[in-house]
Formats: structure tokens, C-alpha cells, sequence
């Protein structure tokens, strides 16, 4: 599909979102959905509009019911545990709209790899995105160097730990 598509889907996710909060809050005056968790949801469920086997109105419509039922099942989520979670206390407008601006600039290097996988700046990246930048390999190092693993001399045997 053209890249324009992939920033539509995006657009039309926002949208069944966005009509679905507002059918909510009429049942539910009270339910509230911050804008950064509205654009991350959408971000997360545009995928689901992509047309990798081709474009038709069938496609479209599947891509849109499960946006809608995904977007359903989130709002019963958040409707249930929202009275578990402790209330939300007054965020920066530059924290959000930094977490909005690192979450749109993970959409779209996921459509540059889509759009140009044998591009030299893919091929770089992709092992390092595949094996998760290393973070485990980090914390791990960081773990144990302020909290070693003391092993006790018969786990210190194991096959598993020679």
C-alpha cells in the first residue's frame, strides 16, 4: 500500500476510537481517557488496517470490526481496573507530548521497515530491534553488580551453573 495508507490507518483508528469514547462517556459520564493513552491505543491498533493482501472494502471492514472490538475490550479494561488504580495525578504537557512524539516515531520506523526492508539502515537495525536493543543484557549486568546472586555450594554444581 502507498505510504499515505499507513498514516490513514492511523486517521481512521484515531477515529473508531475517538467515536467509541464518545458513545462511552454517554453511558458513563465519568469514563475518561487521557489524549497520550488515546494515541498510543491508536498507534498500537492502526496495524490492524494495514493491507498487505490487497486493498478491498471486505479487508477494510474486517480491519475496522477488530479495532472496534479490541477498542471495546481496552474500554472494559480500563472501566473495571480504574477503580483498582490509584488516581491519576496531574501529568506535564511536555512529558505527554514527548511520550506522543516517541510513540508516532516508533509507528513510522515500523512503516520505514515495512516500506524499505533491504535498505542498509534496516538491515543496521533489525538485530538489534529483533533482540531488544540488548536492554536485558544491561540490566542484567547492572543487577548483579548491586545485588550479586550468592549460590550455595551444591547450586554452584548444578550442570546448569559450571
Amino acid at each position: 500500500p502507498p505510504v499515505v495508507w499507513y498514516l490513514a490507518s492511523f486517521a481512521l483508528s484515531g477515529a473508531v476510537i475517538a467515536s467509541s469514547l464518545l458513545v462511552w462517556q454517554l453511558l458513563l459520564p465519568a469514563m475518561q481517557l487521557p489524549l497520550a493513552a488515546a494515541v498510543i491505543v491508536a498507534l498500537g491498533l492502526a496495524p490492524l488496517l494495514w493491507m498487505e493482501q490487497g486493498m478491498s472494502a471486505t479487508q477494510l471492514a474486517i480491519g475496522l470490526l477488530r479495532v472496534f472490538g479490541i477498542t471495546q475490550l481496552y474500554f472494559v479494561w480500563h472501566l473495571l481496573f480504574a477503580g483498582l488504580a490509584p488516581p491519576a495525578t496531574e501529568t506535564s504537557s511536555a512529558l505527554l507530548a514527548w511520550v506522543i512524539v516517541i510513540f508516532c516515531f516508533l509507528y513510522v520506523a515500523q512503516i520505514w521497515l515495512l516500506l524499505k526492508p533491504q535498505s542498509q539502515l534496516t538491515r543496521a537495525l533489525f538485530p538489534w530491534a529483533y533482540y531488544g536493543f540488548y536492554l536485558d543484557e544491561s540490566f542484567t549486568r547492572f543487577t548483579f553488580r548491586f545485588w550479586p546472586a550468592k549460590l550455595s555450594p551444591e547450586q554452584a554444581q548444578t550442570r546448569v551453573n559450571r
